[in-house]
């Protein structure tokens, strides 16, 4: 009887297995994150099995596995234990015909193994912990394309590795760090008679406190923003109606400061809310092209009154170096740059106010803006100019006194600065005036036709019969007035019940939907479900809440509503979300659960994947090719499962397909994920059919773009 030889233990094994313990991978409880890479090997180099496998004295652990269930041999067994002691790829063409693996029992036996192809998975400092592998049950032989992708793959399985280890690190010192600072508080307590027991007790107790004063704080923010905007709503709502009648001097005067007032307070409102978000994390900066210089040129427009009240000179200066478009935020840089000038304004008695916009080229596609906002106002001390950047803090008390103002102000700039990567200074004399410069790096936006494209057109009036969802009286009479102004015919609702029972009993017989989120008895998250469920009904529906929602909208948009508009709102913001709803041209409905608001002109980006070619058409191309075969074969897996209700069918393929959208860089990819979540509920198949429609339509375009830009 024939014995399969074992190969020689590596010159360096103690150190290899020292480096194998560091990484933490031979654990049963340790989560399995390489899935999609293994199986991203094994449909490059077209075989049934692909294993992420880690060696130790004795073991080959199979950590991560496609087409053979995850277990552990014996050393002496495998084929990568010879893996290790290369450099590089070990390929056996024929197992059985191979001397050193003919009488392996996995050969001779079942499953019977042909083909076999290795690459080590070495560690920075040259240890070889384990390997990468592809096997087939028939003789095969790898391309040099499919060899290099092995060896890209397995960078980046020990890339990952390496951060995972950092992690465990760092978790490991922030314990540490942890365990000394408990220590610390142990010492100072003055009875050393506390038990760790009631210790233990006393810092989960400030943790449920600390926990339930985050909660409180939100659920306050939130409550205070509907409470303080609703009535707002009105106030702001009936002053811009009045301004529109014939009124006399002192009668204006009188309109003009309860709206002035109206628009101070909200203008607070916004402050706190927008202070509360970014703290949270809740605050994402979009990424939309914009001009800047048409964004400085309507912000000082917008605030020339207020210069003009004071008799002082608001002036702008845009250099030629300032680009014609960039890539960015321009609601947030154009707040930025409103704080700063309202507050050149108020600390300016007389003089100027001078806004000037320059930018540094960095390279041909990055370029740094810089906003300088000057003025010939009060100064500021130099001991006190770091202090006008904290939370409600101004530079003294008089000031506060003398011209107002909460002290938020500069402390947004500064975070909405940081939030841009950007850089904020102050440069002030006493007496002679202040200069505030904001430096923010923008990627530089070429396609000038491309943007233009994406603005919003004009629409022709429509009119329409409008179901309003509001509890607010004031609110009722505002929007019957306004909405019969336009033109539309307005029918209103005082909560979710009776909506929903005016709809049953009128057959449907609107065009659109005003909601307000929150009304007693049903809100109108729960009036929108039963509205899209129950009732069938496909009219447009904008939400309108005087609600703080930082996550609002992609939760309005779980429950089928297409626009949101936050209150108090303008009288034509409010039209125009009438119209483009009524043109089927709203915002919310190009999101999907999350997917990015922006409906990209190409639903696929192939930069992760010529990363990872490192230049390498050819591989490129192959890849590309491999997507457009096997994609519609899986599709059709997909549909297949849907058709007769197999969850589990829908659920695999879902998660197999994540990985091969992942690569060729799918923007919507988020849309398998949702499919996959869904499919582990059985009343969603009709969701589930309604995402993948969308998906297959997506992938059909994603097909045709591919190809012609490979041909």
């Amino acid at each position: 009887m024939k014995f399969f030889p074992k190969a020689s233990f590596p010159s360096n094994e103690a150190d290899r297995l020292k480096a194998l313990e560091s990484h933490n991978i031979i654990k049963p409880e340790q989560e399995k994150n390489l899935d999609e890479l293994v199986e991203l090997a094994s449909r490059i180099c077209k075989t049934p099995i692909g294993l992420i496998t880690f060696i130790d004295e004795e073991l080959q652990y199979d950590k991560s596995s496609v087409g053979m269930p995850d277990n552990s041999r014996s050393r002496a067994d495998s084929f990568c234990q010879y893996t290790i002691l290369q450099d590089d790829i070990l390929e056996v063409e024929n197992l059985s015909e191979n001397e050193i693996f003919r009488f392996n029992p996995f050969v001779k036996e079942s499953p019977n193994f042909r083909f076999y192809a290795g690459t080590p998975l070495s560690t920075s400092e040259g240890l070889n912990i384990g390997t990468l592998c592809v096997i087939d049950t028939k003789p095969g032989q790898l391309s040099s394309h499919q060899k290099e992708a092995l060896r890209i793959i397995a960078k980046q399985i020990m890339a990952q590795l390496e951060i995972n280890r950092l992690n465990i690190n760092l978790e490991e010192k922030e314990e540490s760090q942890l365990v000394e600072k408990i220590q610390e508080t142990k010492k100072k307590l003055d009875s050393k008679e506390l038990e760790n027991e009631q210790l233990h007790k006393a810092l989960n107790k400030a943790k449920r406190e600390a926990e339930r004063a985050v909660v409180a704080k939100d659920n306050f923010l939130s409550n205070m923003s509907h409470e303080i905007r609703t009535p707002l709503n009105a106030i702001i709502g009936f002053s811009d109606i009045l301004k529109k009648e014939k009124l006399n001097d002192s009668q204006i005067d009188l309109i003009d400061t309860i709206s002035n007032a109206g628009e101070n307070l909200l203008s607070i409102i916004n402050d706190i809310l927008d202070l509360s978000k970014i703290e949270s994390g809740q605050f994402l900066l979009e990424k939309k092209p914009f001009s800047p210089a048409k964004a400085l040129k309507a912000v000082c427009e917008m605030q020339s009154e207020k210069a003009t009240e004071k008799n002082i000179k608001l002036e702008k200066e845009i250099d030629d170096t300032v680009p014609e478009l960039v890539l960015g935020d321009v609601f947030r840089l154009s707040q930025i740059t409103t704080n700063l000038i309202n507050n050149a304004i108020k600390f300016t008695q007389d003089g100027f106010v001078k806004v000037s916009a320059s930018a540094d080229l960095l390279d041909d596609d990055n370029c740094t803006l810089t906003i300088k906002v000057q003025d010939s106002g009060i100064g500021i001390p130099e001991d006190k100019q770091q202090l006008v950047f904290e939370r409600f803090t101004q530079a003294d008390a008089a000031t506060s006194h003398k011209f107002g103002g909460t002290g938020l102000g500069l402390n947004i700039v500064k975070l909405l600065v940081d939030k841009f990567n950007g850089s904020l200074s102050l440069e002030s004399k006493v007496g002679e005036g202040s200069v505030f410069t904001v430096s923010i790096p923008f990627k530089i936006e070429r396609e000038l036709e491309e943007a233009k494209q994406k603005e919003i057109p004009e629409h022709k009036f429509i009119p329409a019969r409008i179901l309003l969802f509001e509890d607010n009286p004031l609110n009722q009479k505002l929007a019957q007035k306004v909405l019969s102004d336009l033109g539309h015919e307005l029918i209103t609702v005082s909560n979710g019940v009776e909506g929903v029972e005016w709809l049953r009993n009128n057959n449907n017989q609107v065009d659109l939907i005003l909601m307000d989120l929150r009304m007693p008895e049903m809100d109108g998250f729960q009036a929108t479900s039963k509205i899209r469920k129950e009732l069938k009904l496909d009219a447009p529906i904008i939400a309108m809440s005087a609600h703080s929602l930082s996550q609002g909208k992609t939760k309005c948009i779980e429950y089928g509503m297409d626009d949101f508009l936050a209150k108090p709102f303008k009288l034509g913001d409010l039209s125009n979300k009438i119209q483009m709803a009524l043109s089927g041209k709203n915002n919310l409905t190009n999101l999907t659960s999350g997917v990015d608001e922006q409906t990209p002109d190409k639903l696929y980006d192939l930069k992760q994947l010529e990363l990872l070619a490192s230049g390498n058409k050819e591989f490129i191309e192959e890849m590309s090719d491999t997507f457009m075969t096997q994609t519609p074969v899986d599709l059709l897996e997909i549909q297949k499962g849907i058709t007769n209700k197999d969850y589990k069918t829908i659920y695999q393929t879902s998660h197999k397909l994540k990985s091969s959208y992942g690569v060729i860089g799918y923007k919507n990819v988020l849309l398998l994920k949702r499919i996959g979540e869904m499919s582990q509920s059985e009343d969603a198949m009709e969701e589930i059919q309604k995402i993948f429609r969308k998906l297959k339509s997506e992938t059909a375009v994603i097909i045709k773009d591919m190809s012609e830009e490979l041909s």
